[in-house]
């Protein structure tokens, strides 16, 4: 169980340290957890959860957990990050659930650090994982996998406006990310349709600006359709996207 348990209320935490073997705090049913600042970390589970109805915003501190910093598991809930070190040991930064009637969340980057690490042999590490028919824009800050994919979308409606996006590891390798179904490379970006997740249904991906770093690809489609919904308009790509095409981004 969270140590704190908000609903209907706002809760703003400043300065000191907090741990717990599961999460330090989640928030719904129109509760609000506010970081400031701070040391908050989980040794198993993700260190906050904004539930159903809840928000969690981070303006800063120092959020680690060994799944997670920051997840939205059960269907709309809220994250918005304008600072702080986000980060998960074992798995992603931020994340969201890609079971029936989980989706509808909201995830806002404009500022921070999230970087995602991973201990578990066979699998990947994720920066951001967008696993349901969420929302997630990108406004700035970074985010970073350290072997594995900077973003994992199998669903939603992803828009990177600015920031970096980075994804490190051994060429070629693979490894499994999220339900272990699926063996992904080492790319920036994944557009992962073919996983067939409930929130595939108007899927999208919009990428206006930022730079975007892979290391087998910086943008990788994985798409059944034939006319992916990938809007590419901007943004500085290494390697090339098109990869046929090492001059200016177009839209795919």
């Amino acid at each position: 169980m969270p140590l704190l348990y908000v609903t209907g209320a706002k809760l703003t935490l400043k300065n000191g340290s907090m741990s717990n073997a599961t999460q330090c705090a989640m928030a719904e049913e129109n509760g609000e957890i506010i970081i400031e600042s701070g040391t908050y970390n989980s040794s198993r589970h993700a260190a906050f959860i904004a539930g159903t109805n809840g928000m969690v915003t981070v303006n800063g501190g120092t959020i680690s957990g060994q799944e997670g910093a920051v997840t939205a598991p059960s269907g709309k809930g809220t994250i918005t990050v304008n600072g702080g070190k986000l980060s998960g040991k074992d798995n992603f930064a931020i994340a969201t659930n890609g079971s029936n009637g989980r989706g509808g969340n909201v995830i806002t980057l404009n500022n921070g650090e999230l970087e995602g690490f991973i201990e578990s042999a066979g699998y990947e590490a994720i920066g951001v994982y967008i696993a349901n028919n969420d929302i997630f824009v990108m406004n700035g800050g970074s985010i970073k996998a350290n072997g594995g994919a900077g973003i994992c979308m199998r669903g939603g409606d992803v828009t990177i406006n600015d920031g970096t996006i980075i994804a490190t590891g051994e060429p070629g390798t693979t490894g499994k990310i999220g339900d272990g179904n699926f063996q992904m490379g080492k790319s920036a970006i994944i557009y992962h349709e073919k996983a067939n997740y409930p929130g595939k249904e108007g899927m999208r991906l919009t990428i206006n600006g930022g730079t975007i770093t892979g290391v087998d690809h910086s943008l990788e489609v994985l798409s059944n359709e034939a006319e992916p919904q990938v809007f590419v308009t901007g943004g500085e790509f290494t390697p090339a996207y098109p990869e046929n095409n090492a001059e200016e981004p177009q839209q795919g």
